[in-house]
């Protein structure tokens, strides 16, 4: 057989592998985000453009899709449903009529508090395997692999963008008394 051959082989298996992977991590966390957010009437694209206009400020619809990993048409159509519900503002740029501004409200920056205190640790599959993996031995799994990758693909604005995200999160919850 021959190097490209295996290599091909290689390449595929590992793909293959990250997809299964991937997709069963995702399906675990997808429902349990549902679920999380089930009882506020909004979906996980909602709530994940709400905690994107709260982590980036006043931020376009370009950079909402891009770091939302969602297409531009689909994150206008859920902002138009977060605007009627009053959780974001969209502002045409006065200068620039292409370019849509989202702002979020008093209310969707309530709501989030709301959704971010009713968190449940003991329902969280994946958290409670990782704290499971932690008892066996002694340290959560590390994110750096996959972090590489995800980096490698989408850029060091996109890591940067979710660090931000979990910083200000993190802030957030702490100041609380």
């Amino acid at each position: 057989m021959t190097n490209d051959k295996i290599k091909k082989i290689d390449s595929l298996l590992y793909t293959h592998r990250i997809a299964l992977l991937s997709k069963a991590a995702w399906k675990t966390a997808e429902k349990e985000w549902a679920d999380w957010i089930t009882d506020y009437n909004i979906s996980i694209n909602e709530h994940l453009i709400l905690m994107t206009i709260q982590s980036l400020g006043k931020t376009t619809i370009s950079d909402v899709s891009r770091f939302g990993i969602m297409h531009v048409s689909t994150v206008y159509n859920f902002a138009k449903n977060l605007e009627k519900k009053e959780l974001i503002k969209l502002e045409k740029d006065p200068s620039d009529k292409r370019n849509t501004y989202l702002y979020i409200t008093d209310k969707g920056l309530e709501l989030i508090d709301e959704i971010l205190s009713l968190y449940e640790i003991e329902t969280n599959l994946i958290y409670n395997a990782a704290e499971s993996y932690k008892e066996e031995l002694y340290s959560y799994p590390s994110y750096n692999d996959l972090t590489y990758l995800v980096g490698k693909i989408h850029g060091k604005p996109f890591l940067d963008s979710i660090e931000k995200s979990h910083n200000q999160i993190r802030k957030h919850l702490l100041d609380k008394k």
